[in-house]
């Protein structure tokens, strides 16, 4: 089983992928509507056959639709008595028709509407969402089966936003198993409205506004209008943050606490390298060392600069700089950092260099060094917690985080959004449903 995948970016240098040229935009596809029998000219909702529950998106009310049927079988009750005389509010009926062909006529009409009903209804339960027909094929707008109703420790949740990144891709090559087989929505982090929860579902109810990375998948990826997620991986949005940042911020963030929590153990008065922090997650990660009380040296590019200065970073020297590692060294009075984070791809053998004896290296980058003198390394692998992804939420809510969404792109647009994420230009993306 394919790991997780490592996140790496730096003003989008490279970032270490090739670029996606098989990534294409599909267009959209219409549904159909079906015509009805006269007196019923709603389109008629049916619950579904294994929950009795209605999909999402349903506008009409099944009696409204069902009362011309139930209308023509009374008549149809009532006219018998008149039959023998030949006489309907329909007109002459022949001498040989009985009443209970009148009867059996008027519910012959309601199972055929029914029917219709119930083919129109999976006609537009269908969903179109933003993914892959095979692994390693391109991103294009694919009509996939509606959401089902969520199962114990379930919810349903109406997409607002979700991001796009790098790993999406690492994804759609099949090099991430995300639970889920083709063809699939692709997408890994969202932000939207609980619509339904269900059963054993008690933290969260309808109208709650929450962010999550779902995986592994429990149905279909987050390049959708509709999610279903497990209650467990929900993190609450804070009303200051917006629908579009909101869904682009769960993978960076989690990777970011995950670098800094899991792998180093940062704490207050430690000397903190962040290698790669002109990017989403390296940005992160500056943001939430400070507010841990780490003392943050970081690489960036020229235009990152004051950016990551403003992120609270004590001094940032230029990546591009062959000695970047010893000005880094220079910086902590000739000692060397506690601890590395890796953000940027080809980074580690300078990170490492700059980290002090018997000191920690946490890398997001596929490609961890060779160790030496006594330092400890940890490759960072992003998973799901909503423990810490609310209490990240809750700092960018609060303004304590440098995090913003660089180019946001309508859900038919998927496929230009991961190649636009794939260079890792000019922060986060974003697909706006």
């Amino acid at each position: 089983m394919a790991h997780a995948p490592r996140l790496d970016e730096e003003d989008g240098a490279g970032v270490g992928l090739e670029r996606v040229t098989n990534v294409a935009e599909g267009g959209a596809v219409g549904k159909d509507r079906l015509p009805v029998c006269a007196g019923a000219r709603e389109q008629l909702p049916v619950a579904d056959e294994g929950t009795g529950e209605r999909p999402p998106g349903q506008r009409h009310d099944p009696p409204a639709a069902l009362g011309a049927v139930a209308e023509f079988e009374g008549f149809a009750e009532r006219s018998v008595q008149t039959v023998d005389q030949g006489q309907t509010r329909f007109g002459k009926l022949n001498a040989h028709v009985s009443s209970g062909h009148v009867v059996r006529v008027a519910r012959n009409l309601r199972s055929h509407r029914l029917g219709e009903e119930n083919r129109a209804t999976k006609r537009e339960r269908k969903l179109l969402v933003a993914g892959i027909e095979q692994w390693g094929g391109a991103v294009r707008m694919l009509e996939l089966a509606g959401p089902r109703a969520p199962r114990a420790g379930e919810v349903l949740i109406e997409v607002k936003a979700a991001g796009v990144g790098n790993w999406d891709d690492i994804a759609r090559a099949g090099n991430w198993d995300l639970g889920r087989t083709a063809p699939v929505a692709l997408g890994v982090e969202a932000a939207g409205v609980v619509a339904a929860v269900g059963s054993a579902v008690e933290t969260w109810s309808a109208g709650d506004e929450v962010l999550t990375h779902p995986l592994p998948l429990v149905d279909q990826g987050t390049w959708a209008p509709w999610l279903i997620a497990r209650a467990a991986d929900l993190a609450r949005k804070p009303t200051a943050v917006s629908w579009t940042v909101a869904g682009a911020f769960p993978v960076p963030a989690l990777t970011a606490v995950q670098a800094l929590n899991d792998a180093l153990g940062v704490g207050r008065g430690d000397q903190l390298l962040v290698n790669g922090a002109g990017g989403v997650t390296g940005g992160l990660a500056v943001s939430l060392a400070v507010l841990r009380g780490a003392r943050v040296l970081a690489t960036a590019g020229p235009s990152s600069r004051e950016r990551v200065l403003a992120a609270g970073a004590a001094t940032v020297v230029d990546y591009h700089d062959a000695d970047w590692p010893e000005q880094i060294i220079e910086a902590t009075g000739g000692r060397g950092v506690d601890g590395a984070v890796n953000a940027a791809r080809g980074g580690e053998a300078g990170a490492l260099r700059a980290v002090r004896d018997d000191g920690r290296l946490a890398t997001i980058t596929s490609d961890p060094p060779e160790l030496e003198r006594g330092i400890a390394s940890r490759s960072v692998y992003v998973r799901p917690d909503a423990t810490q992804l609310e209490f990240a939420a809750a700092e960018l809510g609060a303004g304590r985080l440098e995090f913003a969404v660089g180019a946001r792109f309508p859900l038919a647009e998927a496929g230009a959004a991961l190649v636009r994420a794939v260079a890792g230009r000019g922060g986060a993306v974003a697909l706006e449903m």
